[in-house]
């Protein structure tokens, strides 16, 4: 995940600011995919569309709502 194109749903609410891990429903470019997530910003709830930032590790991606614009504040927080 190099990119911020792939997007998908919130399968299990994901708490804010790194509180927990929640679930998400990935529609990628090669398949489906569920994977653990979470986030910097607010609480995510279920249904809400979102876009992978950044992977935390092969499992667990980090996470920000569809709405959010790219390259904003939560990028800038990853690198710090």
């Amino acid at each position: 995940y190099k990119s911020n194109t792939d997007t998908g749903r919130v399968l299990k609410p994901i708490p804010p600011h790194r509180g927990g891990i929640g679930k998400v429903y990935m529609s990628t470019s090669r398949i489906p995919i569920e994977l653990d997530a979470i986030t910097i910003g607010r609480e995510l709830p279920v249904g809400m569309p979102v876009r992978i930032v950044d992977m935390l590790d092969e499992h667990t991606a980090i996470v920000e709502p569809l709405d959010n614009q790219p390259g904003g504040r939560i990028n800038e927080v990853i690198k710090e």
